[in-house]
């Protein structure tokens, strides 16, 4: 660190101890997965569901690496109306060209259609898919019912 200013002078360098950054590649397509299979942890995926991470994904990628995944959750009884909101707030999602491959190679119309979406059961029972496909972290965003969401995820080893 190097700082002259009015009042003093510092010229130090810090040290400090820290464990390896993981370095991770959101890839989704044959070519970037082959990018973080030869150059990275592992990637990260948005936009699928679990057959996409066990056929395309994991099948990619060394044992070694990670398989991170962001989904979008919420504990609701009318999972229809969810998927309503999700599918009008996130349309554009369908039109980007790396989105809308990954959708299409999911065989899925749109970002509603990877919602996880029902009961604390119906949750479990998803969540659990996306770790038998090899996902090794789950990322979260809960929707609604944040803590119901949270503590389901809490009980699923991912």
């Amino acid at each position: 660190m190097r700082h002259d200013g009015r009042f003093f002078t510092v010229d130090t360098e810090l040290g400090i101890p820290t464990a390896p950054v993981s370095l991770l590649l959101s890839a989704l397509g044959p070519r970037m997965l082959e990018v973080a299979r030869d150059l990275t942890d592992g990637t990260v995926g948005v936009w699928v569901r679990p057959d996409l991470v066990a056929d395309v994904l994991r099948p990619a990628l060394r044992d070694d690496q990670r398989v991170v995944v962001q989904v979008l959750a919420g504990v609701t009884t009318d999972p229809d109306r969810l998927r309503a909101r999700i599918a009008e707030e996130y349309a554009a999602v369908g039109s980007m060209p790396a989105y809308r491959a990954v959708l299409d190679r999911g065989g899925l119309q749109g970002p509603a259609d990877t919602l996880v979406v029902g009961t604390e059961e119906d949750l479990a029972r998803e969540f659990a898919r996306f770790a038998d496909a090899g996902v090794t972290d789950l990322v979260v965003a809960a929707l609604e019912e944040p803590r119901r969401v949270l503590d389901v995820e809490r009980g699923v080893h991912v």
